[in-house]
């Protein structure tokens, strides 16, 4: 599977959305590091980072096998995905059954000779990614060699394994959910 970009209709609701969370209001937990389960085998570039995290909607582990709402945010996100997906035609029907996950993360920039994030998978069954990113910080996202430059609102749906670039000057913020 391809990067396949979205278009944001950027409506009021989303806008707002993105404000809050931009604001120096908004709640984050520090998590310590984007990816706490995994080593890198990919030498010196691959690494961890710090990351804050805003979850929405917890993914499900195997002891406890559902998912669990932990913001009130939760309602404003689902209203979000719901526009992007009328605006781009998505049949929630056919092409969408089950959000799993939804966070809101913000990566500080990179220190030292760490480059990229460790590659992984979100879940360890099959799933889609949606990233839309809030801010211009650049970070790229990969899967077996293929790339997205992400721009300030891009909206990009993938599926399997999955690297970012940690970002050089500005804190990257984004917007996350898998689902089935």
């Amino acid at each position: 599977m391809n990067f396949i970009k979205l278009k944001n209709p950027k409506t009021e609701l989303y806008l707002d959305f993105k404000n809050q969370i931009l604001s120096p209001q908004f709640n984050w937990i520090y998590s310590g590091t984007t990816n706490p389960d995994k080593k890198s085998t990919r030498g010196d570039e691959y690494g961890e980072s710090d990351m804050y995290q805003h979850c929405l909607l917890l993914r499900p582990t195997l002891d406890r096998l559902f998912s669990l709402p932990t913001s009130p945010q939760l309602e404003t996100f689902n209203s979000i995905i719901l526009e992007i997906f009328k605006y781009n035609r998505i049949n929630l029907t056919h092409e969408f059954s089950l959000m799993v996950r939804a966070s809101v993360n913000a990566v500080n920039p990179r220190v030292g000779k760490v480059k990229y994030c460790i590659p992984h998978q979100d879940h360890p069954f099959p799933h889609k990614n949606m990233l839309i990113y809030l801010t211009d910080a650049g970070g790229s996202t990969f899967m077996k060699g293929k790339e997205h430059v992400p721009e300030e609102d891009d909206i990009v749906i993938f599926q399997g394994e999955h690297w970012h670039e940690l970002p050089e000057l500005k804190r990257r913020v984004v917007l996350v959910m898998t689902y089935i």
